[in-house]
């Protein structure tokens, strides 16, 4: 029998070069390739980095973003607390947390406080106002309840 040997001869010279190719290697490569590449990866990274992206993500983020909706109710607790008191406004079932419920989740005017727009702010805090006047005299027990 013959034994087969290899020499240096008979493995194939390595093509170095600095374009990445369009199909991955079966071998890890032992050359470090330079870094960071100039190319961007199509590949998700699996570790995530501390940088943001200059891209948007393509897929919903695992963490909501604040919305509109949240930070229009932190507006409105903010506007309602120049006149009433926290308490008031988180116990359930005061007037205040009545009227405050009416506006963030009845109101038909979805009315969204703008510091730079003062006669809007007016008009929201009358209509918390009435509200808290409505809940504080019965209003559930009046005759006449619309329109007013």
């Amino acid at each position: 029998g013959s034994t087969a040997t290899m020499s240096v001869e008979d493995v194939p010279a390595l093509d170095i070069s600095s374009v990445p190719s369009s199909v991955p290697s079966l071998l890890p490569s032992m050359i470090p390739s330079m870094l960071p590449s100039t190319l961007p990866s199509t590949l998700p990274t699996t570790v995530p980095t501390n940088a943001p992206s200059n891209t948007p993500s393509t897929s919903p983020t695992s963490q909501p973003s604040s919305s509109p909706t949240e930070q229009r109710d932190l507006n409105l607790m903010k506007l309602f607390l120049t006149i009433s008191t926290e308490d008031d406004l988180k116990t359930l079932g005061t007037p205040q947390n009545l009227a405050l419920n009416y506006i963030l989740y009845q109101d038909k005017l979805h009315l969204s406080p703008d510091s730079s727009n003062p006669s809007l702010q007016q008009r929201i805090l009358q209509r918390y106002i009435l509200g808290v006047f409505y809940h504080s005299t019965g209003g559930s027990q009046w005759k006449d309840q619309e329109n007013w």
